[in-house]
């Protein structure tokens, strides 16, 4: 069973193409400002080589326009990305919120509608494990996407999980996972990164290691950024980036929020082309199956 949290009916439509824009040939710096001086289509993809020579796909969708909407999908029991992505006829897909590999419990909250889809207290790995009951609090309160409507305007922000909708919005859906990259990086606040009793650290993604990441980005001119960083699994040659290094990349594309998603071997990004081709852009083989993430859809009944 796959749950898509937005309400708004859509169909695939092939006048609605997505087209790869290969700039691994470039400099990083080269292709940074090919994307940010492109007029850019309302959904746009582009390959790029990071600083230290690791693939990153690039996903902009400027979500002002009514042709496309994104939404979150939650896997019953996990699945590869791109089953996802072929059973929706989806353009774009990327993983999403954390989860446990061995029982596919969500360690993310998940919601829509005010409803809580996936909840992290049903996951007994995570609320019995002694080292995070100190933390729990802070772990059920992570960062996370949201797309809330109001009676103007419809519109995505991110934003700690109790971090109270304005007066009279409608929370369409949630997808939470973390740290907040952009405008600050939260790690210690979201216990990422953690002191422990015997006065040593922990950090749960290795922050300053470079591994494989997925990430979501906002603008203030309404584009939405999806970002994949490919590590040595994903790609040969790639070894992954650090989230300093991943805020810098959303910085590089005028992203004033950013939020880190479920990183290491669930990194995954596939698209459909334009022959109805799913392909992989980011994925370890065999791929990883995921609980949850986003799809970017050709909405023709917006």
């Amino acid at each position: 069973m796959l749950t898509l949290l937005n309400l708004t009916q859509f169909a695939y439509s092939k006048s609605c193409q997505l087209v790869i824009c290969d700039l691994t040939a470039k400099s990083y710096d080269q292709a940074i400002d090919i994307i940010n001086e492109s007029v850019k289509p309302t959904l746009s993809l582009w390959q790029i080589k990071t600083n230290n020579n690791s693939l990153a796909n690039i996903c902009i969708l400027n979500y002002a326009r009514p042709e496309f909407i994104v939404k979150a999908f939650v896997n019953e029991h996990t699945k590869p990305v791109k089953t996802v992505v072929s059973d929706t006829n989806a353009l774009v897909g990327i993983n999403g919120g954390y989860f446990n590999l061995n029982n596919g419990k969500s360690a993310s909250y998940i919601c829509a509608h005010k409803q809580i889809i996936a909840n992290p207290h049903d996951n007994p790995d995570l609320v019995n494990n002694p080292k995070l009951m100190p933390y729990l609090t802070q772990i059920f309160d992570r960062s996370e996407i949201r797309f809330v409507q109001t009676l103007d305007r419809t519109y995505f922000t991110i934003c700690k999980h109790s971090y109270p909708l304005e007066k009279n919005a409608n929370l369409l859906w949630s997808l939470q996972a973390g740290p907040q990259l952009l405008p600050d990086l939260t790690l210690a606040a979201e216990a990422f990164v953690r002191i422990n009793s015997d006065g040593t650290k922990t950090d749960a993604i290795g922050s300053n290691v470079n591994k494989p990441r997925s990430a979501i980005g906002l603008t203030a001119n309404q584009n939405l950024i999806l970002i994949t960083i490919a590590g040595s699994s994903q790609s040969p040659g790639s070894v992954g980036i650090t989230l300093p290094d991943l805020t810098q990349i959303f910085k590089d594309l005028k992203c004033i929020q950013a939020l880190n998603f479920d990183g290491g071997t669930s990194t995954t990004m596939v698209a459909k082309l334009n022959n109805d081709n799913v392909i992989d852009l980011c994925t370890k083989i065999p791929a990883t199956l995921i609980k949850s993430g986003l799809i970017i859809v050709n909405n023709a009944h917006y």
